[in-house]
């Protein structure tokens, strides 16, 4: 058994996307996509505009979101309650005040660096970048264009996604 310490529960990290005017030209795009990096095979969706089901299109992964939040949560609370420990140790040997109660200082340090740990995973969760790819989505939608959206699995096929969709849609956007 392999003990996997990746905060991410997602099989993608990535989002890219593009608008098109009509579902010709989207479709177009999403076997474009597949034909220049098969491995993009199955990651590819095209969302016509005013679709009921767009949030759970955009979101797909919605346990692998739950993965993510738990062990991100895992990994760096106990990352964060470790270096909070370690700097407990340093404060003790540097400051005398904290010499005076060694036990105190490190849990105090730890809790903290536990605390800030937690906070980070929480902001991992969330995923900005992809909230901006969202919303971007959402607008293409709301003003009845066709978007074309790729899952890439590593950076090299999200390289090569954006700009196939740069070359051949319009407002392409990418998370990090």
């Amino acid at each position: 058994m392999t003990l996997h310490m990746s905060p991410f529960g997602e099989r993608s990290l990535t989002v890219v996307a593009a608008s098109f005017a009509d579902r010709q030209a989207a479709e177009l795009a999403a076997r474009t996509l597949t034909q220049d990096n098969p491995a993009l095979e199955g990651e590819v969706t095209v969302i016509p505009p005013g679709d009921p089901l767009l949030d759970r299109k955009l979101e797909p992964e919605q346990a692998g979101i739950w993965r993510t939040l738990v062990r991100s949560h895992l990994v760096f609370g106990v990352a964060g309650g470790l270096v909070g420990m370690v700097a407990g140790l340093i404060a003790i040997v540097a400051w005398p005040a904290a010499a005076l109660a060694p036990v105190y200082t490190i849990l105090f340090t730890g809790a903290f660096g536990a605390f800030f740990g937690l906070i980070g995973a929480g902001l991992l969760t969330l995923r900005p970048d992809h909230g901006y790819v969202i919303r971007k989505v959402q607008e293409f939608s709301a003003h009845g264009r066709w978007a074309v959206i790729a899952r890439p699995l590593n950076e090299a096929c999200s390289k090569a996604a954006y700009a196939t969709l740069m070359n051949l849609g319009s407002g392409a956007v990418r998370s990090f």
